[in-house]
Order: C-alpha cells, then sequence, then structure tokens
C-alpha cells in the first residue's frame, strides 16, 4: 500500500494526467529545464550517477556557466546562480533572466519521475503498437517505481503487449531516473551545450522541458 509521502507524490504525478498540469502562484516562475542523463535504471546505477554528477558540475565551474557558492535560486532547495559566462550553455539569451529570484542551476541525484509540470501531458504510446495508453493504470506502476518493488511493466490496452514504463512514448517528454540537472528560468540550452555534457559523462541524455 502506498502511504504518507509517497502517496502524495505519486497522487501529483498522476493529477498531472487527469489536468494537465499543476498551477503555482508564484509569478517568478516561467519555465524549467530537466537534463535526465540516461544510464541506467537501477540502484547498481546511483554512485555513477553521482561521479557524472562532479564531472558536470567540476566542468560548469570551470567554464564559468555557473557560480561556485549554494543560494535560494532555485526553487524549493538550494541552486547555483548563473556565472559571468552562463551563455555558453544557451541557444538564445535574454539578460532580463538575471533579474529572477528564482534563477539557478540545480542538481538531482535521487530516484525521481522527471515530468513537465503545467505542460501537462498529452499522451503516451505505446512502444510497439503506438496507441494512446494515458488511461492505462499508470497509478500501481509509478507507486512500484517509487517504492522499488514489484513490476515496472505496463501491458498496452490494444496490442496487449508487456513494456518497461521507461520504453513508453511520453507527449511531452517525461523521463525516470536517478541524475538530473534543473535549469531554473534559463531559456532554451544549445545543443552544442548538450553535446558537451554527454561527451564528459558518456551519457545519453533527454531533455525535459516544463512549466509551472
Amino acid at each position: 500500500m502506498i502511504t504518507g509521502e509517497l502517496k502524495n507524490k505519486v497522487n501529483k504525478i498522476w493529477e498531472i494526467f487527469w489536468t494537465g498540469g499543476i498551477t503555482n502562484p508564484l509569478s517568478v516562475i516561467e519555465q524549467f529545464t530537466y537534463l535526465l542523463f540516461i544510464k541506467g535504471l537501477d540502484d547498481k546505477q546511483l554512485a555513477e550517477e553521482k561521479l557524472a554528477k562532479d564531472k558536470v558540475f567540476d566542468f560548469l565551474k570551470r567554464e564559468n556557466i555557473i557560480q561556485t557558492n549554494l543560494t535560494d535560486c532555485s526553487l524549493g532547495r538550494l541552486g547555483y546562480k548563473p556565472a559571468e559566462k552562463y551563455k555558453k550553455a544557451l541557444k538564445n539569451t535574454d539578460k532580463k533572466m538575471l533579474q529572477l529570484k528564482v534563477n539557478g542551476v540545480e542538481f538531482i541525484t535521487e530516484r525521481r519521475v522527471f515530468d513537465n509540470g503545467a505542460n501537462g501531458l498529452e499522451k503516451v504510446n505505446c512502444p510497439y503498437c503506438k496507441t494512446n495508453n494515458i488511461e492505462n493504470n499508470w497509478a500501481e506502476i509509478l507507486g512500484n517505481w517509487y517504492e522499488k518493488q514489484g513490476s515496472y511493466k505496463l501491458q498496452c490496452f490494444t496490442c496487449k503487449r508487456e513494456s518497461d514504463i521507461f520504453d513508453f512514448i511520453f507527449y511531452p517528454t517525461w523521463g525516470f531516473g536517478y541524475f538530473g540537472i534543473v535549469f531554473w528560468n534559463w531559456g532554451v540550452l544549445s545543443q552544442e551545450f548538450i553535446s558537451d555534457l554527454e561527451n564528459i559523462t558518456s551519457t545519453k541524455i533527454k531533455l525535459i522541458e516544463g512549466r509551472l
């Protein structure tokens, strides 16, 4: 049975399926971007993901993209403010972003469903027949993911084939993993920057853009 804090997390994710997102009264929050590092999806990969985090953090500091001191520039957690060369990470730049209270980089090294907030979820297609399975039994599967027990497989309504939840195709993009970076109110990240991080960590990166 899912109870307490875990139940609240699953309920929040499940609510996004049905309502298309959540609202947030904080006008300073406009958008966020997750970079989810896809290396593996079991606990054996956790130490490796933390090592990747150290490599990325060192790179961002060395390139003077983020400052070195933790501040309250992220939403709900401490993060790192943009440094002098922050533009290296962006496709297009807007100096107005520096005036926002929430405007930082947050590192996540824990088991997480990386959703896109109020951008909502339009469909979740089967990897085999491409049928939309958004009304499937996601609550139980997401609970298994958070609790690290049971099966992470879901049977498609149409073709009846089972697939890991990680293989379903989410529109807009969602992800499951242990290591991600949140860029709060940074705008569009450049492909060159993302490629640099992939080369540094030898890891495929999934880009997830969202709003609150």
